[in-house]
């Protein structure tokens, strides 16, 4: 495939992301608080069983956050329903416009971004600026991957947002 045909197909999803962001979802994109976060509780489990998807050991989500922290960014790790369960930043001060641990990433409450594009697609995904349906969003620049497992089944979602690197 051609980038031309990667990014005119990129660009289609996001236009259809949009679409049902307004029109299936009610979405209205200069919302205050766009983001909704989970309570501590509710995210231990989830880590749990990304934990075990991704054969019992963490080792993979540290070697990932020194690569993104080495390039400025921070690492983002979301299971397949699009919560985030582990988040490493160095700038822990730093204001994510509601990227946190426990933030919720699916497309009918976050709208287009780079963790609900990737699930759809099935595939690397960037979103970028302008591209997010959240205008609170538009600072950033959002890359995510799925990771797969043996069986070739999304495992574990990661994300990369402006200084951010996620995992889906």
């Amino acid at each position: 495939m051609t980038d031309l045909q990667t990014e005119n197909g990129s660009q289609n999803a996001i236009n259809a992301s949009w679409q049902r962001c307004e029109r299936e979802y009610n979405l209205k994109r200069n919302a205050a608080q766009p983001i909704l976060r989970l309570q501590s509780s509710e995210i231990a489990p989830r880590l749990e069983e990304v934990i075990e998807r991704a054969g019992g050991r963490q080792g993979i989500f540290r070697q990932v956050a020194k690569i993104a922290f080495d390039a400025g960014h921070c690492l983002i790790v979301t299971d397949t329903d699009g919560i985030v369960v582990r988040l490493e930043s160095k700038e822990a001060e730093t204001d994510w416009h509601g990227i946190a641990l426990g933030s919720v990433w699916n497309e009918r409450i976050a709208g287009t971004n780079g963790v609900s594009m990737a699930l759809a697609e099935g595939r690397h995904f960037t979103v970028r600026g302008g591209d997010h349906f959240y205008t609170k969003l538009n600072p950033f620049t959002c890359s995510a991957i799925p990771l797969r497992d043996a069986e070739n089944n999304t495992a574990i979602p990661a994300r990369i947002s402006f200084r951010c690197f996620a995992m889906v």
